[in-house]
């Protein structure tokens, strides 16, 4: 009788369990959603399944505090899926793997009033002191099928930057590992109708920020960037296409990389749309004479590679680099169509000490002399 009445608590311990975690769990992701000062969010379901050591969030939805009613969620996440590792748990560590599906998120920034006072300054967060405010965990990330909507203030235009079919990959990221360890990252979307791939490898437990990344960008529509081609160059077209190639690598607060920005198809129409007086019809016919004489006539592309290089509290961009590229593109020899792999993907540390080599020796030996 007393091992019947002993099997039948544990067997409802267990029931409540099963029952309660997930209530207690969604409590306190919304309690924490609900405490941060800008924003508010919730969930709205959480399923937890212990024999298959799976946590399944539904309807993450996170909201301005300051937007008005019916507005777009700022984050609205439809699942998260959440791979936990019982051996880990015992040992005092969470080994996770996280598959967050379909989210949306929508940046609204508002243009600043020239009027208003300055915003102090604030130090840039350190990845290492974030992470290490977490408990101990490893975990592997995968962001499928997200959209992201950037609408605010770029370089004194006001853009509305869609980034569609984003799939992000984070492996093996922690936080109780030696300084020098890496987490590869990997990422595709759609920006403008153009294919972007992005790779990385990022030290998120160094002392200052270190990371080196590569980017190739292939077909992007100009036609979306004419608000940026009015403001600055005072022209619209009527077709063309971009690619770019980047590399980029940033370690002891110092930066030194390359982007090759290649043009082909350009057609241009007037920036007014025909209405513009004699000047500017001028000065449009002038840039699309410019650039005809400046193409690379057997490759049909204007092109050139983009040096920059300096701290993170001074970059220098070379323009007369730049200018030298379209030169040599258009005359000398074609800037070839891919990454120059300055990089190496074999570790990060050696990697962005590489590319940032004579900089870093030159800011060290500055820094002790003065």
């Amino acid at each position: 009788m007393v091992w019947a009445l002993f099997i039948t608590a544990f067997i409802a311990l267990i029931v409540a369990v099963i029952v309660l975690l997930p209530v207690f769990v969604r409590r306190r992701f919304n309690r924490m959603l609900e405490s941060q000062d800008d924003f508010t969010g919730r969930v709205a379901r959480v399923r937890i399944n212990l024999f298959a050591s799976r946590v399944n969030v539904y309807d993450v939805r996170v909201d301005s505090r300051h937007a008005p009613a019916g507005q777009v969620p700022v984050v609205f996440i439809p699942h998260i899926s959440i791979i936990f590792r019982w051996a880990a748990l015992f040992r005092h560590m969470q080994d996770l793997t996280i598959r967050v599906n379909e989210p949306r998120v929508r940046m609204v920034v508002q243009d600043k009033d020239i009027d208003a006072p300055p915003e102090p300054q604030k130090e840039p967060a350190n990845l290492k002191v974030l992470l290490g405010k977490l408990p101990a965990f490893r975990a592997d990330i995968d962001v499928r099928d997200g959209y992201f909507q950037y609408i605010g203030p770029v370089a004194d235009v006001r853009a509305d930057i869609p980034i569609t079919a984003l799939y992000l990959s984070i492996h093996d990221l922690t936080n109780r590992a030696i300084a020098k360890h890496i987490s590869p990252v990997d990422a595709t979307a759609t920006v403008f109708e153009g294919h972007a791939v992005l790779r990385a490898n990022l030290m998120p437990l160094a002392d200052t920020l270190t990371f080196a990344v590569t980017l190739e960008l292939q077909g992007v529509n100009l036609v979306l960037l004419n608000n940026f081609l009015r403001r600055y160059a005072r022209v619209d077209v009527s077709k063309g296409r971009l690619d770019v190639y980047a590399e980029l690598g940033v370690a002891r607060n110092a930066f030194k990389g390359y982007i090759k920005p290649i043009l082909k198809d350009l057609d241009f129409l007037g920036a007014s749309g025909g209405r513009g007086g004699l000047l500017q019809k001028m000065w449009e016919r002038g840039v699309a004479l410019a650039l005809k004489l400046l193409k690379n006539h057997r490759k049909g592309e204007i092109a050139t590679k983009i040096p920059f290089q300096g701290t993170l509290d001074n970059p220098n961009v070379s323009v007369g680099a730049a200018l030298l590229g379209i030169f040599k593109n258009a005359f000398i020899r074609s800037v070839k169509p891919s990454l120059d792999n300055v990089i190496s993907v074999r570790t990060l540390w050696k990697s962005a000490r590489a590319v940032t080599s004579d900089l870093l020796d030159g800011f060290v030996q500055r820094r002790k002399s003065a």
